[in-house]
């Protein structure tokens, strides 16, 4: 047990390489599509005057269904026989393996798409700048609503990664049906403990008095809910579900004698 938590920087630097460098063609081959894809929707946007809104929109569209999708696939060699364990076996601790796609489709898919719309908003308004006579912004990572991208990103993520490393198949599509099931029967228990509390009131009664008390209730403690609501989803929920993975990881090891 004592190896499976080794930490080596020049070790992790490696692994890291080496998942980038076994990853390099889908990501130029995505990343030159994305680009052709951003530069038409981006003539259209200019022709339309919708320009102004247009880098905040696609890139929460890009950081959000794109990373959720890459991260949902972080593990997918982990699940193709010899390939798990090949991977498995890669020089280094378990720990460092986790740690190294663990950052790489977190803050570092955050990163690199900053970089990547950064440096697609300086092609694109030197473009506009030779062709049309226009100046055109460059894309701001301070901007209204980018802060929020990332943040809601780096909150789902760790739940997304355990799926990936939890289901062999279909990962992204099962950790959805999850979370839906578990909202749907968490609304379902609600519902039979509220029950018994409005049995033989009148409907539009037992409402008003619902209402009425919950109102009431979110104005005495609405901030401090919103405080615990926001401390469980960024940041107990997220480290729930890091580690949930990386025991996951571990029973993977085990049972396949690595």
């Amino acid at each position: 047990m004592k190896s499976a938590w080794q930490i080596n920087a020049r070790r992790l630097a490696l692994l890291m390489r080496n998942d980038i460098l076994s990853q390099s063609r889908p990501i130029l081959l995505t990343a030159g599509a994305a680009f052709s894809f951003l530069f038409v929707a981006w003539g259209i946007s200019l022709f339309t005057g919708h320009s102004h809104d247009f880098y905040p929109f696609f890139f929460g569209a890009t950081v959000l269904m794109g990373g959720i999708v890459l991260t949902s696939l972080s593990f997918s060699e982990l699940h193709h026989g010899l390939k798990g364990i090949a991977y498995l076996t890669l020089p280094g601790s378990l720990v460092e393996k986790y740690i190294s796609k663990l950052v790489l489709t977190s803050v570092g898919f955050a990163g690199a798409t900053v970089v990547f719309f950064y440096l697609f908003s300086l092609v694109a308004a030197l473009i506009a700048r030779l062709a049309f006579g226009n100046s055109m912004p460059v894309f701001d990572v301070t901007a209204d609503g980018i802060a929020g991208y990332l943040i809601t990103f780096l909150t789902i993520h760790p739940l997304v990664f355990f799926g990936g490393i939890y289901f062999k198949r279909l990962a992204l599509v099962k950790t959805l049906l999850c979370v839906f099931s578990f909202l749907i029967g968490l609304g379902i228990v609600m519902l039979f403990v509220g029950w018994p509390l409005f049995a033989g009131i009148d409907g539009a009664v037992a409402m008003h008095n619902l209402f009425s008390n919950l109102s009431e209730f979110f104005r005495v403690h609405g901030r401090a809910l919103a405080a615990a609501g926001k401390m469980l989803t960024r940041f107990v929920m997220p480290v729930f579900f890091i580690g949930l993975g990386y025991l996951r990881l571990t029973e993977y090891e085990v049972n396949n004698g690595v």
